[in-house]
């Protein structure tokens, strides 16, 4: 059986390590010099947006015999809004590195897993090699060939600008911030690469790419960050969903480039690894992807709900929202609960929605 892998990012290398196990060593393509994120230096996995109940690290080393290493346990984080803050604290999640420049990032790590040739710095057209494999993995983390088939409707679509600041950092600690000024629906994240190093992020909806440094230089004018930034960088994301995950001619998509990252915080380090897995599993036992990739993606099309919520926010909503969650008891319903997940309040955010939709 001859099996093509375009893209050894975590999606495509989790795959290529399932074949591996049943004696399908793969073909692995990758338009990048090396293992890892260009695009996103480290990554954050909340407990709570999980479509599983605990560590998923440990969840991955337990099902699947795949062992990776998280850089933090995440015990506190801080959310500013325009005129409130609050402070949630617990075992909240797992700080990872994800850049091409760590090498200790997630996609190091399966790379030395997987230990198998990858054709690096090698870009490929789908067209060019379908006659020449009876499976093609897509895991490049963009929608391109998706839209190529006519597979993809778009959901979401943000600008983003990340660089590295250089100061005094809580390991355990990231912090948010929520202002519709600069951030529109979206929101600024900064996430700790170590006590001396944190990386440092805005994203931003409805605008057009040219004025993403506006909003940038904004975000750190009105919330006073005076940091030496440095390595910046600006970058599009786009998040949506395919029609088929495995197509008739035996194309998979998976990753991002399968609509597993969720739209509302961009979250999908867990869902990219796990659906490279469950294509490899499904090449290698003749499974129905389709049926089985449903479930994996029903948490993250639950998120959208949220997505369509907030378009509604005003920056008083969000000050009112952290009041809300700052009293004790919505903290411990939801944060210090292990069986609360984020997508159990999509059917009542969708019914706000209709509601809200309705009046308007």
């Amino acid at each position: 059986m001859k099996v093509a892998i375009i893209g050894a990012g975590m999606s495509g290398l989790s795959c290529a390590i399932e074949l591996k196990k049943h004696g399908i060593n793969p073909t692995i393509y990758e338009k990048l010099p090396d293992f890892g994120d260009v695009k996103c230096d480290m990554c954050v996995s909340l407990k709570i947006f999980n479509n599983i109940y605990g560590n998923i690290f440990k969840s991955l080393s337990r099902k699947n015999n795949l062992e990776l290493d998280y850089r933090y346990k995440l015990k506190k984080i801080i959310i500013n809004t325009a005129n409130n803050h609050f402070k949630i604290k617990g075992s909240l999640g797992h700080i990872a590195a994800r850049g091409i420049w760590d090498p200790d990032s997630i996609g190091k790590q399966l790379g030395r897993l997987l230990n198998l040739p990858v054709l690096f710095n090698t870009p490929v057209k789908i067209d060019d090699i379908k006659g020449e494999y009876d499976h093609i993995v897509v895991a490049t983390g963009v929608c391109n060939i998706a839209k190529q088939l006519n597979n993809w409707e778009d959901i979401f679509t943000a600008y983003y600008t990340s660089a590295f600041a250089p100061g005094e950092f809580q390991t355990d600690t990231i912090i948010y911030w929520c202002n519709k000024k600069y951030a529109k629906n979206s929101f600024a994240y900064l996430v700790p690469v170590n006590e001396k190093l944190a990386y440092i992020s805005l994203i931003v909806d409805g605008i057009k790419q040219s004025e993403l440094d506006y909003y940038w230089s904004k975000f750190l004018s009105m919330e006073n960050i005076d940091y030496k930034i440095f390595r910046k960088k600006n970058s599009v994301h786009t998040c949506g969903t395919v029609f088929e995950f495995k197509t008739r001619d035996n194309i998979y998509f998976v990753g991002n480039s399968g609509g597993f990252t969720d739209n509302f915080m961009g979250f999908g380090m867990h869902n990219a690894v796990i659906s490279g897995i469950t294509a490899g599993k499904c090449i290698a036992q003749n499974l129905d992807f389709n049926k089985l990739a449903i479930n994996i993606a029903k948490p993250v099309k639950a998120l959208k709900e949220y997505r369509n919520f907030i378009e509604n926010f005003t920056n008083k909503d969000y000050d009112n929202l952290a009041s809300f969650l700052k009293i004790p008891v919505i903290k411990q319903m939801i944060y210090n609960n292990p069986f609360f997940k984020v997508s159990h309040m999509s059917p009542v955010i969708k019914l706000l929605n209709n509601m809200i939709f309705r009046i308007k």
